[in-house]
């Protein structure tokens, strides 16, 4: 501040910002020279502190302030160029890019509790954000199999553009001031965005889905089209069909223009031609995997053949599962799932996992493995023969 001659020109002219419920603040933002420096303010007189809150100072650039505890009144979030405020301190703070870090609750927050009816109170919400179209729970939750600690997955169902500096203040409303939302493509080509938040010791995960991909994705998989894509997290890959199939099997939570409720109508009926697609494609580079780990085998190549072993028996999960007409959306726990199946062996599980844990280090360890998922790969085959 020492390189004012006048404090006032450390700041601009006066803007006005909404909190999205009507209520309006007007401010003046700094200079951006001001921005990595931190400020506390302190004072035997309350009021001093309350001005700095009813002031509204702006992180004009690409920065984060904060109005915290013990002065209680949260006030708004906008994302990209971000602002948090609450009342009692302010801190200045350059943040160039949003982490996919989940920030723990802070201890004094009061957030909401997770059962059914402030999920949907909270999917409302979300819904009013421009460009959400519809909110979608997903995962073990809706499935029903979840733990007490397990996350909450809600696909965030959109069409751009996106608010993202309405949702972000969403965000830091129901999560504290440090919750982070990205925009859309941020976090990768098919889980593409969305914010890792805790919301009263629950993780939550807001998780992007364009409306539109989705219907494209329903569109192909009717002509048993499908591809599997390179995506950070899934290292089998996520097929594009994995977009209808969380519609399928999810709970909408809420959907005012009834769309994902006309396209998860559609899609609990598992296309007969990707059913065909996904066995005979699934199956034959399963085959191949085993063909080629076998010349890695005598090499003592454990890393290669592990790899190879890993997608063939993946690949079995998904071709067992189009058999049934069931939806497989994620390899986390898709042997298992496979095992469920009213048309896989007894011991499809034991034998996947058995044949992994035996991979060791020797040639002789290394063959033993391909016998067993090659066993694997072929009972499944005589199991899943394509319809004609």
């Amino acid at each position: 501040m020492e390189a004012y001659d006048d404090p006032l020109s450390a700041f601009g002219s006066r803007r006005q910002l909404s909190s999205g419920t009507g209520t309006t603040w007007t401010f003046c933002p700094p200079d951006p020279r001001l921005f990595g420096y931190e400020m506390l303010v302190a004072s035997s007189d309350n009021a001093a502190v309350e001005i700095v809150s009813k002031d509204k100072a702006s992180a004009g650039g690409r920065g984060t302030i904060q109005l915290l505890p013990p002065g209680g009144e949260q006030l708004l979030a906008r994302s990209g160029d971000r602002i948090c405020l609450q009342a009692g301190r302010v801190a200045m703070s350059s943040r160039s890019a949003r982490s996919r870090q989940r920030v723990p609750r802070p201890a004094n927050d009061r957030s909401v509790t997770l059962n059914e009816s402030q999920l949907r109170q909270l999917a409302d919400r979300l819904t009013e954000v421009p460009g959400v179209i519809g909110v979608l729970l997903g995962g073990s939750r809706a499935r029903g199999d979840h733990l007490p600690e397990s996350d909450v997955d809600l696909g965030l169902y959109y069409r751009l553009p996106l608010d993202v500096a309405v949702l972000g203040h969403l965000a830091c409303e129901v999560a504290g001031p440090h919750a982070p939302v990205t925009r859309p493509g941020e976090w990768g080509p098919w889980v593409d965005g969305g914010g890792w938040l805790t919301i009263d010791d629950t993780s939550v995960d807001w998780i992007y889905r364009d409306l539109d991909r989705v219907h494209a994705a329903w569109r192909d998989a009717g002509q048993g089209r499908f591809s599997f894509h390179g995506q950070v997290g899934h290292p089998l890959g996520v097929p594009d069909f994995t977009y209808p199939g969380e519609v399928a099997l999810g709970v909408i939570l809420a959907d005012p223009t009834g769309e994902l409720t006309d396209l998860q109508q559609l899609t609990r009926r598992y296309p007969s031609q990707l059913r065909d697609a996904v066995v005979t494609r699934a199956l034959w580079e399963a085959s191949f995997l085993i063909t080629i780990a076998r010349k890695a085998s005598g090499r003592g190549d454990t890393a290669y053949v592990a790899g190879c072993l890993f997608r063939a028996v993946g690949l079995c999960a998904h071709a067992l599962h189009a058999h049934d007409r069931r939806w497989l959306i994620n390899e986390k726990g898709a042997v298992a799932s496979a095992a469920r199946l009213p048309s896989a062996s007894a011991d499809f599980a034991a034998r996947a996992h058995g044949g992994l844990a035996g991979l060791g280090t020797t040639p002789a360890s290394l063959n033993a493995a391909l016998h067993a998922i090659s066993d694997l790969v072929r009972t499944t085959t005589e199991t899943c023969q394509p319809s004609h």
